[in-house]
């Protein structure tokens, strides 16, 4: 839903206030896609080598969002290059690599095989359909309420009789007029959206809290520092050694009964 901004803020802000066409607009989906390579590696890195816990990861992947939007509601202004907008683009990208990684991966790892493209099915359906649409819709609706809002507060002194004593071109006048209320209502559309991603990220900490207080020598792995919600690839190599231990174990009880009874 956050991620819907995409198909409703940035070609507004692009095509309303930048007044930029599709080819010039498509430039900023190299920074994303840097963005969402980055997001990838990164999170290989996270839970392949270094086997940290999940939690931490999805937090990183609403920083990555929250920055995103922190970017737009700082940068929007039809004063600014386009290049100016790279970095909260890939911004937006790693953090869409992050989150839907993750959040494939622990389907992945908590899912059996049978089960495991039902779940894909419903992550794609709740991610892809609902999600995007949802959060368009609200954009939208969003979009719809700010800039009539807008253009009655900002334009209550604007009349025929003060436009009669003005000397310059009032069509021209109103189309800058326009352009700066979109740029308005775009921006705070941005900073309303903040508040999701940021109270996202206060409950993640809060519980990552609370849990390291109840259980903080509860799990290890290695000389790391103490893991709740522990990553499950490692939970599943604890249980193999434990397994293989024992498998050990009883061959060679086994092999010291026979040599006794054969003696």
């Amino acid at each position: 839903m956050l991620l819907a901004t995409e198909h409703v803020l940035e070609e507004t802000f692009l095509e309303g206030v930048m007044h930029y066409g599709t080819m010039t607009g498509v430039q900023l989906d190299w920074p994303v896609l840097a963005g969402c390579l980055a997001g990838c590696l990164f999170s290989y890195w996270w839970m392949h080598i270094k086997r940290f816990n999940y939690l931490r990861l999805i937090i990183i992947g609403l920083a990555g969002v929250i920055c995103y939007l922190l970017g737009f509601y700082f940068t929007v202004s039809g004063d600014i290059h386009i290049s100016q907008l790279c970095l909260p683009m890939a911004c937006r990208g790693f953090g869409y690599a992050v989150l839907s990684v993750t959040f494939l991966t622990c389907a992945e790892e908590i899912m059996s095989f049978q089960h495991f493209f039902q779940s894909l099915a419903v992550f794609q359906m709740l991610h892809m359909v609902m999600g995007g649409v949802i959060g368009a819709a609200i954009y939208t609706r969003g979009l719809k309420y700010f800039l009539p809002d807008n253009v009655a507060r900002y334009g209550a002194t604007i009349d025929n009789v003060s436009a009669s004593r003005m000397s310059v071109d009032i069509p021209h006048y109103m189309e800058t007029f326009m352009s700066q209320m979109t740029e308005i209502s775009v921006k705070q559309i941005y900073g309303d959206g903040l508040l999701t991603p940021v109270f996202s990220s206060s409950c993640c900490s809060c519980c990552m809290m609370h849990r390291y207080g109840e259980s903080s020598n509860r799990y290890r792995v290695g000389r790391k520092s103490e893991k709740w919600l522990p990553n499950p690839l490692v939970s599943r190599k604890k249980n193999d050694n434990r397994e293989e231990k024992q498998t050990t174990t009883l061959c060679r009880k086994k092999f010291r009964e026979s040599v006794v009874s054969a003696k």
